[in-house]
């Protein structure tokens, strides 16, 4: 009924590792995110969870690396040079803590747990421009209108990135 405030200590743990072989990534991650809350008096600490795994794999055999991709030959097509294209998946997932329902987030309209899978293509240009395009399937418990699951989302991202 009243809002929902931090309340002293917040604490983050993200622990990650990644591999990289030749034109093969992979990345794990996962993080508790704990956070002291009050709410009209009542106190408690909320303690949140998250993972993700993700991989890589560059389809014109350069090496793939934390900090990108450095193609072979930059994007040059009267030379038939096209740069560097690399396949990307994911898997991820969003845990809320249950001491969090029903005081600090209401169960009728929050999200309690969110699972996702993404699929996606990354065009370096040269080692300074790519584009990306991404498509992602988020599945949701709770957070529904009438206290059901949320429907699945469904996006479609792009995005171009610039190094300097």
């Amino acid at each position: 009924t009243g809002t929902v405030m931090a309340d002293d200590n917040r604490v983050r743990l993200a622990p990650q590792a990644y591999y990289y072989f030749g034109p093969l990534g992979v990345l794990s991650e996962f993080i508790l995110s704990s956070q002291d809350v009050t709410n009209a008096g009542t106190n408690a600490e909320v303690n949140n969870k998250a993972w993700q795994i993700a991989s890589t794999y560059v389809l014109t055999g350069e090496n793939a690396s934390y900090g990108g991709v450095v193609p072979r030959y930059a994007f040059d097509p009267r030379n038939g040079k096209w740069g560097a294209f690399e396949v990307a998946g994911r898997f991820s997932s969003l845990m809320i803590d249950h001491d969090a329902f029903p005081v600090f987030a209401n169960p009728l309209t929050s999200v309690e747990e969110a699972k996702a899978w993404t699929l996606g293509i990354n065009w370096y240009l040269n080692k300074n421009l790519k584009f990306m395009t991404h498509f992602e399937q988020t599945f949701y418990d709770g957070g529904g209108a009438t206290g059901g699951d949320r429907k699945t989302e469904h996006a479609l991202l792009s995005r171009v990135q610039v190094y300097v």
